[in-house]
């Protein structure tokens, strides 16, 4: 459940009776759609009936649940702000960035325009005082408050990024999709190449 964000769980589906977030639901609506998100059974009710739908009190309590337990979790690794590598130094001149060594290496290459930022390294007590932790607000759903841009939409034209959430709208019904942790270190590598050529051709 953690990985779908409930504000207001609420049901509005009389044969299915999956339950879904009260404000998604009204968005649902006002976008024309007449089905379930999940099994596209019929909606048996309209957008001005949502307001007045009971609130699912079982499910909301067993994610107040689940998220208690996530924040008593230990807290992640700072994360590299281009991959998914621990992170040995932050940017304060770049919005505290966390960089891996791979990273940053090219922020200091001689031709890059960030070669005289001063790094600072990571420790415990730094990594716990950063705004960034493995997340930035690029990296977030403009939808889906919390949720992490995780998947790539191939059938979207431009591909679009998208989250767990997206992925189950109806929007993106039988659309296919890939993983951001195995196409960004690919993407990376080709971008890392473009820019040594560039560097050998002007130096």
């Amino acid at each position: 459940l953690n990985a779908f964000p409930f504000s207001n769980p609420v049901t509005a589906f009389a044969k299915c009776v999956h339950v879904v977030c009260r404000a998604c639901l009204e968005e649902y609506l006002q976008s024309g759609e007449d089905c379930c998100p999940w099994c596209r059974s019929p909606l048996t009710i309209g957008v001005d009936d949502v307001a007045h739908l009971p609130l699912q009190t079982a499910v909301n309590s067993l994610h107040e649940a689940t998220n208690q337990a996530t924040l008593a979790l230990p807290q992640p690794a700072v994360l590299c702000r281009y991959d998914d590598l621990p992170a040995t130094h932050f940017c304060p001149e770049c919005d505290n960035i966390p960089l891996c060594d791979d990273c940053v290496q090219h922020h200091q290459r001689p031709r890059a325009t960030t070669r005289d930022h001063r790094l600072q390294p990571i420790d415990s007590t730094v990594a716990s005082n950063l705004s960034v932790v493995g997340l930035h607000d690029d990296d977030l759903c403009k939808l889906h408050t919390g949720q992490k841009l995780s998947m790539c939409c191939v059938t979207c034209q431009p591909s679009r990024v998208v989250c767990n959430v997206c992925m189950q709208s109806a929007k993106h019904d039988q659309h296919l999709f890939k993983s951001l942790a195995t196409e960004l270190p690919q993407l990376k590598r080709q971008l890392l190449q473009l820019l040594e050529k560039i560097d050998a051709v002007v130096g």
